[in-house]
């Protein structure tokens, strides 16, 4: 019968083990459960902060669809710390966006904003482009300096007439005297006699023509500005029934240096042709002579 009351107590202290176990296990859940609701807390807490703060600065940037949007976000995150400051920069920015001046006179501003900036970037660009022109002009007139070039002749008949051909005449005039000093000339003589200028960049525009139609301007822009020779023939041709009229023009760094206006019969054209571009070369030559020397 002795041994009931020790068995009682064994129980006891059974139960009160368990009992003390399961009161540590619930603290010990509750302290987990506080930590996990303690760092949900911290991480909405951080996510609402920066949708307010992104708001914010839309707000600023008067982007108030956006700053909008951001509020909405803060607010939907639901954190008791933001609640407030989210809901009441959601209501002002929905306040601004339906008052008169958001709705009529901010499109217009912004427009305005728009145009202003696209013509600061116009005036910029041609700015840009004629200090780009003014570079160009000089670095190829120093190049080209002593060199020459024949403009077309346009003639104002039908094609075929005489007078057409009369730049082709003055370039093979050239290469035939620029020829002669250069046989007969002592050394270093030759380089006063200026160089000619090919027409290779009328080929470039056409090929640039065939490949894209909208770069040709800039390219005719561009071949313009690397054609500045120091000396230039220009002028044009008439022709009639009976006669040619030639006029002609030589320059030299845009310096009339001598002017032809002459009227020659149809039928001696051939000869005086010759003649005329002989002595247009030979004043060049003279010229860039005596200013050598």
């Amino acid at each position: 019968m002795a041994s009931i009351p020790t068995k009682r107590c064994t129980t006891l202290r059974v139960h009160h083990t368990l009992r003390v176990l399961a009161l540590c296990g619930l603290s010990t859940a509750n302290t987990l459960l506080a930590a996990s609701e303690s760092t949900h807390d911290a991480e909405t807490y951080r996510t609402a902060t920066d949708e307010l703060y992104i708001g914010h600065a839309y707000e600023a940037a008067k982007r108030l669809d956006d700053a909008e949007a951001a509020y909405r976000k803060a607010l939907e995150i639901d954190n008791d710390r933001t609640r407030v400051d989210a809901g009441t920069s959601l209501t002002r920015v929905i306040r601004l966006r339906a008052s008169a001046g958001e709705r009529y006179l901010s499109p217009v501003w912004d427009t305005c904003v728009k145009g202003l900036q696209a013509f600061i970037a116009a005036v910029l660009l041609i700015i840009l482009v004629s200090l780009l022109g003014v570079s160009l002009k000089r670095y190829y007139r120093h190049q080209q300096e002593n060199c020459l070039g024949i403009d077309d002749f346009a003639n104002s008949g039908d094609s075929g007439v005489p007078g057409e051909r009369f730049r082709e005449t003055l370039t093979f005039m050239h290469e035939r005297i620029s020829l002669h000093f250069r046989q007969t000339a002592v050394i270093g003589d030759a380089g006063k006699m200026p160089i000619l200028l090919g027409s290779s960049s009328s080929d470039l525009l056409d090929v640039i023509a065939a490949v894209d139609d909208s770069a040709l301007p800039f390219a005719k822009w561009f071949s313009k500005l690397m054609r500045q020779p120091g000396y230039r023939i220009s002028g044009w041709t008439e022709s009639s029934d009976w006669s040619i009229k030639v006029y002609a023009k030589l320059e030299h760094t845009g310096e009339i240096i001598r002017q032809w206006n002459e009227i020659y019969p149809r039928c001696f054209w051939l000869e005086s042709e010759q003649d005329l571009a002989y002595e247009i070369i030979m004043r060049l030559k003279g010229y860039t002579h005596g200013h050598a020397s």
